[in-house]
């Protein structure tokens, strides 16, 4: 439209159409000087850009873009993206003190700002820019700058991407008004270099030695701002940084950088926001934190000494405390602060309030751990959690000061008991009156030492139940003619129950198993001896107080067995047994925590007994005694929680003593046997001991119980033995009830 660069500079209203591209034609004629592509000014008079003909209006120049000086107005209606590439993009300044600068941006294109000098966008004093477009800023040192009294607006999205700062506000004269830019839409920032995306602050006052005070920028749709190597948020001077809406605010090397940093200003952040950096208030600067559900904070906290402030108002969020953190105020509701340090760190507040979750390690036997200081108020009742420790060398008996408070008005409580090596530990106040916080032991092991320890009480049950009876084994023994031996099955099924005591809980086992065996019958003088070879297997299913079990027993075994004619038995069983235990519990946090074992030993066993027929009648009775020694191997558990259990050997001397009362149907072909018996059995060693990780503890099974049952043999064609039994035991330790079936051939 226009031949002349003048007419273009100078014509008020200036309408772009098919001309003004990015292919550089016409553009490199006429815009490649170092003065700005479009200035209004005084001269001018006010300007007006319609590039509702224009698909891509595109401005290239050296200097600035777009420049409105002198008081002037500067209206651009972009239907379709607008693009500058400049050394500066939009400069809006009144240097005459007479008027307002304004920059209007509007229409529904976009405006793209591509600068290779300092700034994307700058706004000065008695100037003001309000932008109704979408703006993208490529910016070489920062995105948007406000100066003095300079007021911008924008009413969309904004994205800048730049080397050293996203958004800044700086005052320098103090009798200027301060200067403000609100985002009423949603701001993303990425800073590649080593500045701040957002920074308020004042200039050094010539001659005075201070800085001149105010300035504000405000967000109110949302913040997302991310730096390589520098502050996320600065705010000094008495300006104000205010952050509303969904936020993301991370500085990339956060384990040095701060992400929000208030030294004599102020910084809100509101809402919900996720924020990864250090926050500081130094030196009278002041940072509010006021989050909503779902908020996460990533960082440590300082005041500087109590030079600063950092107020904590947290909704349904999560704290993760990096460091020791020193703040001001910290009210709480349904939220989680965890100290996340490798190393033991302290978080001190002047207040608290609320309800809130504190997740705390330690190290209960060196008397370290993270700690809890509230130095003024406290008041609310709060959580402790702290994490559980299979590892730990405890006794049980230690205790750690976890929270103090400078008043004892708030309540704590544990989320749940804490597992420290074998042994569960509380929370409670130091004394009755106290101020302060402890854990301490319960006086009682975990879940896991239970499970671990309990397998010196399955492994010497499942001893005691493969230890059988004569006649468990095979029956009522009758040598027939021609007979050469037998060969035997037998089947068993049970529950144990074992009793509580002062080490440990009880658990229900429910138990089966069979053994099978061959024997050759030797005839000798007034008597038959068999001598034979047996397998078995007997499986177990423990119940602990937070979870179960499995053993398993394998067995192999000799046994020999004489009965002389005058009904005099002896009867010798030598035994291996291999066992494996394995358990699967609850910890006190909920999660499963497994372990397995495995151990073996051996048993001898002799019993003894003979027969007295009553006078005239089917009935006798039979005195019985055994006498049973076993040892046990030891056995060490690794539990999946860092736990380690060694369960040392044991020997075991058990003596029974009862007698039978039975009757006898005789029958040539098929006899039948039915009984009653009830005996008493004795523990006479039963010593041991474990070890949860380093600590050792004393374990016995000394004690006794009454053996009783009822069984019966039937011997079919003089061949085939089938016989049972029904027994209970009730003693000291334990409770027993089995069902003992048998099938025996004799060849």
């Amino acid at each position: 439209m226009y031949s002349s660069k003048s007419l273009l500079f100078f014509v008020p209203l200036i309408t772009f159409t098919s001309f003004v591209y990015a292919d550089k034609s016409y553009v490199d004629a006429d815009f490649s000087s170092t003065a700005s592509a479009i200035q209004s000014n005084s001269t001018t008079g006010n300007v007006t850009i319609n590039t509702t003909n224009a698909s891509t209006p595109h401005i290239v120049t050296n200097g600035y873009g777009l420049e409105v000086l002198d008081g002037t107005s500067f209206n651009v209606n972009n239907t379709n993206d607008f693009t500058i590439d400049g050394s500066w993009g939009i400069r809006v300044l009144n240097s005459t003190g007479s008027g307002i600068s304004q920059l209007m941006l509007n229409g529904p294109g976009n405006l793209v700002i591509n600068s290779s000098g300092q700034r994307g966008i700058f706004v000065g004093r008695d100037s003001e820019l309000i932008s109704d477009s979408k703006v993208l800023i490529n910016a070489n040192m920062a995105g948007i700058w406000g100066y003095d009294s300079g007021r911008m607006t924008f009413n969309k999205e904004v994205d800048i991407t730049a080397n050293n700062y996203g958004v800044i506000v700086q005052k320098a004269d103090p009798s200027m008004a301060d200067p403000t830019i609100t985002f009423n839409g949603k701001v993303a920032i990425n800073i590649l270099g080593s500045g701040s995306a957002v920074v308020a602050q004042g200039v050094p006052i010539p001659g005075q030695g201070i800085n001149a005070q105010g300035g504000k920028i405000e967000f109110k749709n949302g913040l997302e701002a991310t730096t390589a190597d520098g502050n996320v948020i600065e705010s000094t001077d008495s300006t104000q940084v205010i952050v509303n809406g969904d936020s993301y605010l991370t500085s990339s090397n956060g384990t040095s950088m701060v992400a929000l940093a208030a030294d004599y200003g102020q910084i809100d952040i509101n809402d919900k926001a996720i924020i990864n950096g250090h926050v500081a208030g130094i030196d009278n600067g002041v940072v509010n934190l006021n989050l909503t559900a779902g908020s996460i904070i990533t960082g440590a906290m300082t005041t500087n000494s109590g030079t600063g402030q950092v107020n904590v108002n947290m909704a349904g969020g999560t704290w993760n405390m990096t460091e020791s953190s020193d703040i001001t105020s910290l009210a709480l509701s349904n939220t989680q602060v965890k100290f996340t340090d490798t190393n033991f760190s302290k978080l001190t507040s002047k207040s608290l309030s609320g309800n809130g979750n504190f997740t705390l390690k330690t190290d209960i036997v060196a008397g370290q751990g993270d700690k809890l200081v509230i130095t003024d108020s406290s008041s609310g009742s709060h959580s402790i959690t702290v994490n559980n420790q299979g590892s730990s060398l405890t006794n049980g008996t230690e205790k750690l000061t976890v929270v103090e408070t400078g008043d004892g008005g708030a309540n704590f409580s544990l989320a749940n008991s804490v597992e420290l090596g074998g042994f569960e530990y509380g929370l409670q106040r130091a004394t009755a009156d106290s101020k302060n916080w402890e854990l301490v032991g319960r006086g009682q092991k975990t879940s896991t030492a239970e499970a671990s320890i309990s397998f010196l009480n399955s492994a010497y049950l499942l001893n005691y139940i493969d230890t059988q009876t004569l006649f468990q084994r095979m029956g009522d023994l009758k040598a027939v003619n021609g007979q050469e031996g037998n060969f035997w099955i037998r089947g068993y099924g049970g529950k144990l129950n074992s009793f509580n005591s002062n080490q440990l809980h009880g658990f229900d086992m429910n138990y089966n198993g069979y053994q099978l065996g061959i024997d050759k019958l030797l005839e000798i003088s007034n008597g038959n001896l068999y001598l034979g070879t047996m397998l078995g297997y007997t499986h177990a299913d423990p119940d602990y107080k937070r979870g179960n079990g499995t053993v398993k027993d394998y067995n192999a075994g000799l046994y020999g067995t004489y009965i002389d004619n005058t009904g005099f038995y002896v009867d010798a069983v030598a035994k291996y047994m291999y066992m494996r235990n394995r358990f699967d519990v609850i910890d006190t946090a909920g999660r499963t925590v497994k372990g397995t074992a495995k151990n073996q030993g051996y048993s001898l066993s002799i019993e003894v007994g003979k027969r007295f027929a009553i006078s005239n009648t089917a009935f006798y009775i039979e005195p019985q005694s055994q006498l049973t020694y076993s040892y046990m191997g030891d056995s060490t558990t690794h539990a999946s929680n860092g736990l380690k259990v060694k369960l040392n050997s044991y020997n075991s001397t058990l003596a029974r003593a009862g007698a039978a009362v039975g009757y006898q149907v005789n029958n040539a072909q098929n006899p039948i046997d039915i009984y009653i018996k009830a005996g008493y059995v004795k523990e006479f060693s039963g010593k041991t001991s474990y070890k949860l990780n380093q600590y050792k503890e004393k374990y016995n099974f000394r004690g006794g119980w009454v053996d009783s049952a009822v069984g019966a043999n039937v011997q079919l064609n003089n061949r085939h033995n089938i016989y049972g039994e029904v027994s209970y035991a009730n003693g000291d330790r334990f409770d027993k009830q089995q069902i003992n079936l048998g099938y025996r051939y004799q060849f």
